[in-house]
């Protein structure tokens, strides 16, 4: 297994371009899109191919650093891929948060209310 390898998913515009750079830097790269003209221009390349998005990043998880992108937004890391999976609902859970309160009075916490909270849950 290459020490340099990249599950890849969504090989739009976009994803296309950087999964070749990536092949071309000396990366395996191994793709998925829903389009299958897309996974075979970048077999073409040399890159791999995969049937499902978890196929595609399923040997990079195992024993390197995970990272989600979705619809060109937020990027969440995790180590393993599990932990990325749960910094994205995170952020999805607390963006709904910050939606539902909008136009609603908050209240921030003050420098003592945060001290607190970091003496009771330390990293």
């Amino acid at each position: 297994m290459p020490d340099k390898q990249i599950g890849f998913i969504g090989l739009g515009a976009m994803g296309a371009g950087m999964a070749a750079n990536l092949l071309k830097a000396g990366f395996a790269v191994t793709g998925f899109d829903i389009r299958a003209e897309a996974v075979d221009a970048l077999k073409e390349l040399g890159g791999g191919g995969a049937s499902s998005p978890a196929e595609a990043v399923r040997e990079a998880a195992r024993s390197h650093h995970a990272m989600l992108l979705a619809n060109h937004g937020p990027v969440v890391a995790g180590k393993p891929l599990d932990a990325a999976a749960y910094n994205a609902e995170e952020l999805e859970e607390t963006a709904k948060l910050f939606l539902m309160l909008r136009g609603c009075e908050t209240r921030w916490l003050n420098d003592e209310q945060i001290a607190a909270l970091r003496e009771a849950f330390p990293n």
